[in-house]
């Protein structure tokens, strides 16, 4: 996560904040919050979620966006990384491949998702309920 990434959402949190960098490289915010002054230093990151400024990723939801753009004829889609379970088990979507395509501006993996067809026609499937 970049600093100024950190400094614009924790302004718009905290209109009153300041942000600055410590002479050690730290980042040090103060701000004011129910007639109370705070103040935490650390990493970017580790201050970004501290403070709850980092949004949380809706994976169900996002696999959904995902499968309903592949499905709709786009050849792929930019999205965060770990949705090929969702996509293969709530959406059918078996054929899908991912590669690493960067990270997001709070620093999290994102992937291109493709439709790849026959990708996993070579692969057997085993029926678990046999070794029982």
């Amino acid at each position: 996560m970049k600093l100024t990434v950190l400094t614009k959402t924790f302004l718009k949190q905290y209109p009153d904040g300041v942000v600055r960098r410590t002479p050690k490289g730290k980042i040090l915010v103060r701000f004011h919050q129910d007639g109370q002054a705070y103040e935490y230093s650390g990493s970017v990151y580790s201050v970004a979620e501290r403070l709850h400024l980092i949004p949380e990723i809706d994976r169900v939801q996002e696999a959904a966006t995902v499968a309903w753009v592949l499905s709709n004829g786009q050849d792929e889609v930019v999205a965060h990384t770990g949705l090929n379970d969702n996509l293969r088990g709530l959406h059918g979507l078996h054929d899908i491949d991912d590669e690493p395509a960067g990270t997001d501006e709070y620093d999290r993996d994102l992937a291109v998702y493709r439709i790849v067809p026959g990708r996993w026609a070579g692969w057997t499937v085993v029926d678990q309920r046999s070794n029982w």
